[in-house]
């Protein structure tokens, strides 16, 4: 696939890490740590975005021209490199075979990033495009649409935080460093129940943790699906636990707010590691 885009969007993302954290330490100056704090990551987190549905676009109208057949894992090509100083380098380049609707056999070297394990005869699913067949790529996730997920982890992480930060900062009648004085609770019958559901929401979230790492440890698949379906139920842990301080006595939007970053965080890198395991 035609990668420009996606070299240009790298360009600018990393301009935007050297470029963020100097706006935002300029910003601190008048705002305050927290205001700093979030320019910096307001710009990472805005640059990772646009970058990422810029790539999407673009890998969504090159597959547009694309059709999607059922290649074949012939063999492996062994190619010899010799460097400056003479050293020989052998690597072996996997070849696939597939037929394009004019019935004609023909080849693409490599293997997506989910074929790695693949044996000489197993199937790869391949894209070839419409108007030149002799173009084609291996159609699994990591491929198509593995540089859309990398930026929308690496820009969505600094976006929250940046709206986070953003929003502590802006707390009416607080100077930026302390802490917003909790409301008052006051043991009601209506606040004391809820208290109780409070802590058995907690108490249900730690048995959900514990059992979370301990399927991890213990489960007999592989590592990639082992440790996408630990990072969903430790995603699912933090859930549990934001009803848990939503119903508690010592409510704050702060904690609030951080557990829901941990909970897309892990949701997000579980079902990541899954479309990435996806062979089309």
């Amino acid at each position: 696939m035609d990668d420009t885009i996606a070299n240009q969007s790298f360009l600018w993302f990393f301009g935007s890490v050297f470029l963020g954290p100097l706006i935002g330490w300029l910003a601190h100056f008048k705002g305050g740590f927290e205001r700093g704090v979030a320019v910096g990551c307001l710009i990472i987190g805005l640059t990772g975005a646009v970058c990422g549905v810029r790539i999407g676009l673009d890998r969504g109208e090159q597959l547009r021209g694309t059709v999607a057949v059922e290649g074949r894992l012939i063999n492996f090509e062994t190619r010899r490199t010799k460097d400056v100083d003479g050293e020989v380098t052998v690597t072996y380049e996997p070849r696939v075979l597939y037929v394009a609707a004019d019935g004609l056999e023909r080849h693409v070297s490599g293997l997506g990033g989910s074929q790695q394990s693949k044996d000489e005869g197993d199937p790869v699913p391949v894209r070839y495009w419409r108007d030149n067949p002799d173009r084609a790529v291996i159609a699994d996730f990591q491929n198509q649409w593995g540089a859309v997920l990398a930026f929308g982890i690496f820009g969505g992480f600094p976006l929250m935080f940046g709206i986070f930060f953003l929003g502590v900062s802006r707390q009416p009648g607080v100077r930026p460093g302390t802490p917003a004085r909790p409301e008052r609770w006051r043991p009601t019958a209506a606040n004391l129940a809820r208290k109780v559901w409070a802590q058995r929401f907690i108490v249900a979230g730690n048995v959900l943790l514990f059992l979370s790492i301990l399927g991890m440890g213990f489960s007999p698949f592989e590592v990639a699906p082992t440790l996408a379906a630990g990072f969903c139920a430790v995603a699912a842990t933090m859930a549990v636990y934001m009803v848990g301080f939503a119903l508690g006595p010592n409510r704050s939007w702060e904690a609030f707010g951080v557990l829901f970053i941990l909970m897309a965080g892990f949701g997000v890198f579980g079902v990541g590691l899954f479309l990435l395991g996806m062979e089309g």
